[in-house]
């Protein structure tokens, strides 16, 4: 059975973003449009956009603080109420083509009182793992 999306705004249709589910809610970030180009990120690649499955509704989230910024092939995962983001990559084109591999660990505060939800870079105890895309990760035991 078909059920009809109730919403008139929606994420631009991107490859390559980080999904995640927390509760009745999808939470998508990023991407590429090979339409566009090879595999720069979207302009829109910095969007975080939530779809309700319940009401089968699309809903862009409104974020402020220090954001990851547009990036293809990273992961995010809900962990205590809030969205954290890492890894992916972006490719730079102007004079020599270059591919920046991100390796810092974001955190979207959704636990805080909307309208806004605020970014942070998370503070690490040890090293940053090497920064990677298109890879698969966990959170096992709250690590």
């Amino acid at each position: 059975k078909h059920y009809p999306l109730l919403s008139k705004s929606k994420p631009p249709g991107l490859q390559f973003r980080a999904t995640c589910q927390m509760g009745d809610k999808i939470y998508v970030h990023g991407g590429c449009d090979f339409c566009e180009n090879d595999i720069l990120p979207s302009s829109d690649g910095d969007e975080v956009w939530e779809f309700n499955i319940t009401k089968r509704q699309w809903r862009h989230i409104k974020t402020a603080g220090k954001s990851p910024g547009p990036r293809t092939g990273h992961s995010m995962f809900p962990w205590k109420g809030d969205l954290y983001l890492w890894g992916g990559m972006m490719e730079e084109r102007s004079g020599t083509p270059r591919r920046y591999y991100f390796t810092k660990l974001y955190k979207l505060n959704m636990t805080g009182k909307g309208p806004v939800y605020k970014w942070e870079v998370v503070k690490t105890r040890s090293q940053e793992p090497i920064g990677r895309e298109e890879y698969a990760g966990v959170l096992y035991k709250g690590k």
